[in-house]
């Protein structure tokens, strides 16, 4: 009789020890899945998404930024030329806010092609419209023209097309990153109810 209770006991108590063996083992599956499911939301909200709005706000500050421009080379009044020229230093101080914001992200060899890129571009701009400027403030209006619709306008569109691109790599990068984190989260609660279930 004894040895039938202790042989009971020690079924319960082996059971009680495997339970409580599986309840530790799925705990720490969740949680080291809930760790790598806060990494990626991690890297997707910090990095991946703050990259794609930074990048949006730079195209868009840029295309203003050009409208500017044009608006100087063929505006035929002085208060209005330098209306847009206050309004033209105001929006590349904004750029240069924005690039210093996107220059403390770290960056893959992709992104850092594509702003290699965009910056040849940006370059190559400033130097026309050095020589726009120039142009305007000497009243050159046929040397205006010709830049405004030649060399700057091609530079620009270079420019804003590599920016554009950059844009573009930043989205599929978010919208990747964030169906990874979707189907870890997904994979991860998965398995728990029906251990749960089975034990």
């Amino acid at each position: 009789m004894r040895l039938a209770t202790f042989q009971t006991g020690t079924r319960i108590l082996g059971a009680f020890g495997i339970v409580f063996f599986l309840l530790l083992l799925l705990s720490g599956v969740a949680l080291w899945r809930m760790q790598a499911n806060d990494a990626l939301t991690t890297d997707l909200v910090y990095d991946k998404l703050a990259k794609q709005q930074l990048s949006s706000d730079l195209l868009g500050a840029e295309r203003l930024n050009g409208s500017r421009t044009v608006a100087i080379a063929r505006s035929d009044s002085l208060e209005l030329a330098d209306y847009f020229n206050a309004q033209l230093a105001e929006g590349r101080k904004n750029v240069a806010a924005i690039e210093a914001k996107l220059g403390k992200l770290p960056r893959s060899a992709r992104e850092a092609q594509f702003v290699a890129e965009a910056g040849r571009h940006k370059a190559a701009l400033a130097k026309v419209e050095t020589a726009l400027f120039q142009a305007k403030e000497f009243g050159q209006t046929q040397t205006v023209e010709q830049l405004v619709g030649g060399d700057w306008e091609r530079h620009y569109k270079a420019y804003t097309g590599a920016l554009a691109l950059l844009l573009a790599h930043e989205g599929e990068e978010a919208h990747r990153l964030a169906e990874e984190s979707g189907g870890a989260s997904l994979f991860g609660n998965t398995p728990l109810p029906g251990y749960a279930f089975s034990v």
